[in-house]
């Protein structure tokens, strides 16, 4: 019971952190000063993102061992581990230095930054789905699990959908699958 609730500290930690972070617009924000006085803060936003990352992913990864009561879903506590390994590869491929001069695709530790956002996008799926079919305040905390896993995947798609339309346009443009003029009869 304890170590269920250092989980659940280092998850609302991890969160409020997050919250701050977006807040100020330290995550997701312009740059940090106008012209040639700009600051270089991608330093810091790293570093903010790696401790975002790491404070979620220890509680979650703590919550799935020493699940609670309403947490104790085998699915619940799966999806809990998919998280806990995605942030935590995640916060390790952010601290790790790419080295002056070479391209990031070609270091290794962009590969634990994609696969991390990857693992823990399945993750919050997962226990968000498992804690819906829950009765009670567990399926108010699944619901918005998945509206905001929905909210940071629905963009993703609308952009793949739009790169995918401009290309079926150039596509019928060139004259590919298209039967006869295409007008209609």
């Amino acid at each position: 019971m304890v170590l269920a609730r250092v989980g659940g500290v280092l998850l609302i930690l991890g969160s409020v952190l997050t919250g701050i972070a977006v807040a100020t617009g330290s995550i997701g924000g312009g740059p940090a000063g106008p012209g040639e006085d700009r600051v270089n803060a991608q330093p810091l936003v790293t570093a903010l993102v790696a401790a975002c990352s790491g404070l979620l992913g220890a509680g979650a990864g703590v919550v799935g061992i020493a699940a609670p009561p309403p947490l104790r879903p085998r699915l619940t506590r799966v999806g809990l581990g998919f998280v806990a390994i995605g942030l935590l590869s995640l916060a390790l491929g952010l601290i790790v230095p790419i080295p002056p001069g070479s391209n990031s695709l070609a270091s290794w530790g962009i590969y634990p930054v994609l696969g991390g956002g990857a693992a823990s996008a399945i993750g919050w799926l997962v226990t968000a789905a498992s804690l819906v079919r829950s009765p009670g305040g567990p399926r108010v905390v699944g619901l918005v699990l998945l509206g905001a896993v929905l909210v940071v995947l629905l963009p993703l798609l609308g952009w793949a959908l739009l790169i995918l339309g401009c290309a079926g346009v150039g596509l019928l443009a060139l004259g590919v699958g298209v039967a006869g003029d295409g007008a209609p009869a």
